[in-house]
Protein backbone atom coordinates (compact mmCIF):
# COMPACT_ATOMS: atom_id res chain seq x y z
CA UNK A 1 0.00 0.00 0.00
CA UNK A 2 1.05 3.59 -0.82
CA UNK A 3 0.56 6.38 1.44
CA UNK A 4 0.43 9.51 -0.40
CA UNK A 5 -0.35 13.10 0.92
CA UNK A 6 -3.80 12.58 -1.93
CA UNK A 7 -4.49 9.62 -0.25
CA UNK A 8 -4.54 10.65 3.23
CA UNK A 9 -6.23 13.82 2.76
CA UNK A 10 -9.21 11.65 0.56
CA UNK A 11 -9.38 9.27 3.82
CA UNK A 12 -9.96 12.03 6.03
CA UNK A 13 -12.56 13.48 3.66
CA UNK A 14 -14.54 10.23 3.60
CA UNK A 15 -14.42 9.91 7.17
CA UNK A 16 -15.42 13.46 7.43
CA UNK A 17 -18.46 12.97 6.07
CA UNK A 18 -19.47 9.43 7.35
CA UNK A 19 -19.34 10.57 10.97
CA UNK A 20 -17.63 13.92 11.02
CA UNK A 21 -18.25 14.42 14.91
CA UNK A 22 -16.01 11.34 15.43
CA UNK A 23 -13.66 12.67 13.43
CA UNK A 24 -13.91 16.09 14.85
CA UNK A 25 -13.48 14.90 18.23
CA UNK A 26 -10.19 12.91 17.21
CA UNK A 27 -8.85 16.19 15.90
CA UNK A 28 -9.62 17.76 19.01
CA UNK A 29 -7.65 15.51 21.30
CA UNK A 30 -4.70 16.68 22.33
CA UNK A 31 -2.16 14.70 24.68
CA UNK A 32 0.86 16.03 26.49
CA UNK A 33 4.23 15.24 25.12
CA UNK A 34 7.84 15.43 25.89
CA UNK A 35 10.74 17.41 24.48
CA UNK A 36 11.51 14.47 22.48
CA UNK A 37 8.61 14.95 20.64
CA UNK A 38 8.42 18.65 20.73
CA UNK A 39 11.72 18.94 19.40
CA UNK A 40 11.39 16.60 16.51
CA UNK A 41 11.86 18.20 13.28
CA UNK A 42 8.40 17.61 11.70
CA UNK A 43 5.78 16.73 14.17
CA UNK A 44 3.76 19.58 15.22
CA UNK A 45 3.03 20.62 18.74
CA UNK A 46 1.09 23.13 20.81
CA UNK A 47 2.14 25.21 24.26
CA UNK A 48 -0.40 25.75 26.94
CA UNK A 49 0.26 27.75 29.29
CA UNK A 50 -1.23 26.49 32.79
CA UNK A 51 -1.37 27.42 36.44
CA UNK A 52 1.76 24.73 36.62
CA UNK A 53 3.64 26.13 33.79
CA UNK A 54 3.78 25.25 30.35
CA UNK A 55 1.94 22.23 28.76
CA UNK A 56 2.99 20.74 25.22
CA UNK A 57 0.22 18.52 23.75
CA UNK A 58 0.29 17.10 20.54
CA UNK A 59 -3.04 15.82 17.86
CA UNK A 60 -4.06 13.65 15.17
CA UNK A 61 -3.19 16.02 12.65
CA UNK A 62 0.40 17.45 13.93
CA UNK A 63 1.27 13.77 13.77
CA UNK A 64 -0.11 13.10 10.13
CA UNK A 65 1.72 16.43 8.91
CA UNK A 66 5.23 14.63 10.27
CA UNK A 67 4.71 12.45 6.98
CA UNK A 68 3.99 15.50 5.19
CA UNK A 69 6.61 18.04 6.06
CA UNK A 70 6.55 21.29 3.99
CA UNK A 71 10.08 22.90 3.05
CA UNK A 72 11.03 26.23 2.17
CA UNK A 73 14.36 26.72 -0.12
CA UNK A 74 14.85 23.17 1.08
CA UNK A 75 14.97 24.02 4.45
CA UNK A 76 12.61 22.20 6.94
CA UNK A 77 9.84 24.08 8.22
CA UNK A 78 7.33 23.68 11.25
CA UNK A 79 4.65 23.13 9.42
CA UNK A 80 2.83 20.39 7.69
CA UNK A 81 1.21 19.87 4.29
CA UNK A 82 -2.72 18.39 6.16
CA UNK A 83 -5.03 21.21 6.77
CA UNK A 84 -8.37 21.31 8.40
CA UNK A 85 -11.22 23.94 7.57
CA UNK A 86 -13.44 24.10 9.90
CA UNK A 87 -16.44 27.01 10.71
CA UNK A 88 -17.63 27.67 14.02
CA UNK A 89 -16.46 24.25 15.26
CA UNK A 90 -17.51 22.56 12.60
CA UNK A 91 -15.57 20.39 10.49
CA UNK A 92 -15.99 20.82 6.74
CA UNK A 93 -13.21 19.14 5.14
CA UNK A 94 -9.55 18.61 4.72
CA UNK A 95 -7.45 20.25 1.42
CA UNK A 96 -3.67 20.60 1.60
CA UNK A 97 -2.19 23.75 3.58
CA UNK A 98 -1.41 25.19 -0.06
CA UNK A 99 -5.40 25.69 -0.21
CA UNK A 100 -5.88 23.36 -2.99
CA UNK A 101 -8.70 20.70 -2.02
CA UNK A 102 -8.49 17.16 -3.25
Amino acid sequence: MNVSLESVIELLNELSTKDPEALLKLMENRVPCNDEIVNHPTIQTAKTKTEYGVLHTVGMVGLLNALFPVYNDEELTNFGQISAQMVQGKLLFFETSKGKEI
